[in-house]
């Protein structure tokens, strides 16, 4: 249990690290405005909505934004839905169903994927149960 909430804090470390590498870099005012727009909605949003949104073809927005980042638009997304779904978890009442929905997962499977892939931990609820036993 305790090893878990360790590889947790590692894995949130590293991310940390990664954002202050980011900030480090010249901004681009694009990759700059896709961050916002994922950062700002709290659900997974499709590749056609921030295309849109910035009114740019996606595939050059995405290579932007792994040039710039490291990362790929997904697994930036992926990264702050989980960030996302472990806020909820510890500050709410809620199942993986109920998170998974909310964040706008296809289904609670897909979610569980994601979130062992983000954090290494397996299943989620898993991780809801060394909440409530800590």
């Amino acid at each position: 249990m305790l090893t878990s909430m360790h590889t947790h804090q590692f894995f949130l470390e590293l991310y940390l690290e990664n954002i202050e590498k980011f900030a480090e870099k010249k901004p681009n005012r694009m990759v700059t405005r896709m961050i916002d727009y994922i950062d700002d909605t709290k659900y997974k949003v499709s590749s056609q909505a921030i295309a849109d949104h910035l009114g740019m073809n996606y595939a050059y927005l995405s290579t932007l934004f792994k040039q710039y980042t490291g990362k790929s638009v997904t697994q930036y997304q992926n990264e702050k839905m989980i960030e996302n779904a472990i806020h909820l978890f510890q500050n709410e009442n809620v199942n993986v169903s109920e998170v998974s929905e909310h964040l706008g997962f296809s289904n609670p499977f897909y979610f569980s994927r994601v979130f062992k892939k983000v954090t290494g931990l397996s299943p989620p609820s898993v991780y809801i149960q060394q909440l409530y036993r800590n």
